[in-house]
């Protein structure tokens, strides 16, 4: 179980990573696209 555990864990902190890094990566588009157009 403990395995498993880890790699549920893992598997959660690599998918609020990537959450993070995409809305950071649109809001960033967004004031760069605000601030240009």
């Amino acid at each position: 179980m403990g395995k498993v555990q880890k790699a549920v864990i893992i598997v959660l902190l690599v998918g609020a990573a990537a959450v993070v890094v995409t809305y950071t990566i649109l809001t960033i588009l967004a004031i760069v696209y605000g601030a240009g157009g």
